[in-house]
């Protein structure tokens, strides 16, 4: 496959009813001190004020790219990849924000140590007491990665950077598994032996609100989150033998 690649960075983010933080989210990738990306956004069927939004940022700044699709928030995870024209691809969700120097800190990782996925440790604001630090103990290069996922998602999917060309060269896509969608798919990286990072210091700022995802869904997301390790454990358990 032909990789047409025309940005360094595609930052890929998807939205769906987002008018409340998505301003906060774009203007931290606007400014960023590397600035030789795409802002690919999937705008999800929004019906408040979320496209209007979007499109005034994209008529002012040609790195923006908008896309309104039905596929849902993982379909438009996978279409990104295809869309994708970064030789990276760093993931952002609509209401975080990203530190000045997330980009050119994670590239430079990439570039220097060939990892295939690389996160961070997050900040956590938002509907909390107080912000705070979110961190694994385990940090930089992750050598054993299938022991950690066997009973961890060890990665902030919003901090995450992936190299494109091992997801196309593996046809690695994210699948149908609601709030774990990322955890499936670090599963199925590290089967392909992909090289993890974990950069001990924040690039993002995660927001807990009251109107996420994964706080309406936290039976759904436990659910889900239980079959992955159980795959995982499975997994090591057939290929120690």
């Amino acid at each position: 496959m032909e990789l047409q690649i025309r940005k360094m960075i595609t930052v890929l983010l998807p939205v769906k009813n987002g008018e409340k933080y998505i301003k906060e989210a774009i203007d931290s990738v606007l400014n960023q001190t590397f600035q030789d990306f795409e802002l690919l956004i999937f705008n999800d069927e929004s019906v408040d004020g979320t496209l209007d939004i979007i499109n005034a940022y994209a008529a002012a700044d040609s790195r923006i790219k908008v896309i309104t699709s039905q596929a849902g928030f993982i379909g438009n995870l996978n279409a990104g990849i295809e869309a994708a024209k970064g030789a990276y691809i760093a993931r952002m969700d609509a209401d975080d924000r990203m530190i000045p120097d997330r980009l050119k800190t994670q590239l430079n990782i990439m570039k220097s140590t060939d990892t295939d996925i690389c996160g961070s440790w997050v900040k956590i604001f938002g509907d909390v007491p107080f912000e705070y630090l979110s961190h694994f103990e385990f940090t930089g290069r992750i050598d054993n990665p299938l022991q950690f996922l066997s009973y961890t998602n060890f990665l902030a999917h919003s901090s995450v950077m992936m190299r494109r060309s091992f997801m196309l060269q593996h046809g690695l896509r994210y699948e149908n598994y609601p709030c774990n969608e990322d955890y499936k798919l670090w599963f199925e990286v590290a089967k392909k032996n992909g090289v993890f990072y974990v950069e001990p210091q924040p690039l993002m700022y995660y927001r807990i609100s009251k109107d996420q995802v994964t706080k309406k869904s936290d039976a759904e997301m436990k659910k889900y989150a239980a079959v992955v390790t159980a795959q995982v454990v499975d997994y090591i358990n057939i290929h120690s033998l």
